[in-house]
């Protein structure tokens, strides 16, 4: 009986040892996490914009940029954490890499970095980082990611958008291939993001030239300021890039010559939105100044203004965007874009397109584009 007795009390402690085992692997388990996600984003287009010839492709990242993206975090204790991104982009027509063929950017040219955060005090992220001025530019437009059909055709454009200056006369204020630096994320970055308090955070970003030769070099600094509270929100960034030591090819309406040698880049850009629940109403300002060797400053100014308005379980989308390149001893420049589109939710993950843009520019032919396409998220 005593052996038997023994035996019966040593079950239950056996099984209270096993769970407690297994509490602490669930536990241990939980304090780290690794996931991948992405977009993959396909549209068909009759595509023509000012100055250009029609063309009619296939053709990826309408919407958003198409992209692979990894995403690690570790809880370290005493409200520290520990974390990475990584993304990378991909052509989904063709299952080329990078935005276009001509992508200067690195294997995971969206971003890549690591870092540690806390609830309280913010987070502080090394690597390539997405700026705090392209962020902001993100948060105020209808079509945000879409540098097919929202701002973004103005302010940025892949490294392949060269010839898109050359066609449309007007210089894009931010277009990566044109000078070094300028992309929506910056190399040999160091950031901050502060918590949220009232409704108001911030991100600075700092990157290094490193001494390296064109096109990598240039200091760069961004920083920006928000607030969201309720049906409200507003953004204010600047960033500036010195030594940027890149080229801007002459435009189509340029007087002959070589290319721009580009020296300092500098811009100041607000955004706002307001939620009205029957129709979201977004507006944006940006203004640039790019300084170019023997040659006065190329002023640059674009407004954006724009609504999304729910209708069944999708949205209308419009935006009209207005860029001025003022320039001493040239005639000012302007070029104009309208998009109008229906952007259909098929779920959560998956949505269907259709945009319709007008684009017009000075001294050139104006343009239309018609797209439908459709975009997953996973």
């Amino acid at each position: 009986m005593k052996v038997n007795r023994s035996r019966h009390h040593r079950k239950p402690q056996h099984a209270l040892a096993f769970l407690a085992l297994a509490a602490m692997a669930g536990g241990a388990s939980a304090q780290s996490s690794v996931s991948i996600y992405g977009t993959i984003d396909a549209f068909a287009t009759s595509r023509q914009l000012a100055g250009e010839t029609r063309t009619k492709h296939l053709a990826s990242s309408g919407m958003s940029n198409s992209n692979l993206s990894f995403r690690g975090s570790e809880d370290l204790g005493g409200g520290l954490s520990a974390g990475f991104d990584m993304s990378g982009y991909f052509q989904t027509d063709t299952g080329g890499a990078q935005r276009a063929a001509a992508d200067a950017a690195g294997f995971w040219g969206k971003y890549a970095w690591v870092g540690v955060s806390s609830k309280d005090f913010g987070s502080v992220r090394l690597g390539r980082q997405t700026t705090p001025t392209f962020v902001n530019m993100l948060r105020f437009d209808p079509f945000a990611g879409s540098a097919n059909f929202g701002v973004l055709l103005h302010l940025y454009q892949p490294s392949g958008g060269q010839p898109l200056l050359t066609a449309n006369g007007i210089v894009g204020t931010n277009a990566s291939g044109a000078y070094a630096g300028g992309d929506s994320a910056w190399n040999n970055s160091v950031a901050y993001l502060s918590p949220s308090a009232g409704g108001f955070s911030g991100m600075a970003m700092v990157s290094a030239g490193e001494g390296a030769a064109a096109p990598a070099a240039g200091r760069r600094g961004s920083l920006a300021l928000f607030y969201s509270g309720g049906a409200f929100a507003a953004g204010l960034s600047a960033d500036r890039i010195e030594r940027a030591s890149g080229v801007l090819v002459r435009t189509k309406t340029d007087p002959a010559g070589a290319p721009y040698t580009v020296n300092e880049v500098s811009t100041v850009m607000a955004g706002m939105s307001y939620d009205l629940t029957a129709v979201k109403l977004f507006a944006q300002l940006n203004k640039s100044t790019v300084t170019v060797s023997a040659l006065p400053d190329i002023e640059l100014t674009t407004t954006q203004l724009g609504a999304q308005v729910p209708i069944g379980t999708g949205f209308l989308l419009t935006s009209w965007m207005h860029t001025t390149r003022e320039q001493s001893g040239l005639a000012d420049k302007k070029r104009d874009t309208l998009s109008i589109g229906y952007d259909y939710y098929l779920s959560k993950r998956t949505d269907l397109y259709a945009v319709i843009l007008n684009d017009r520019a000075t001294g050139l032919t104006s343009g239309t584009s018609a797209s439908l396409g459709m975009r997953h998220r996973f």
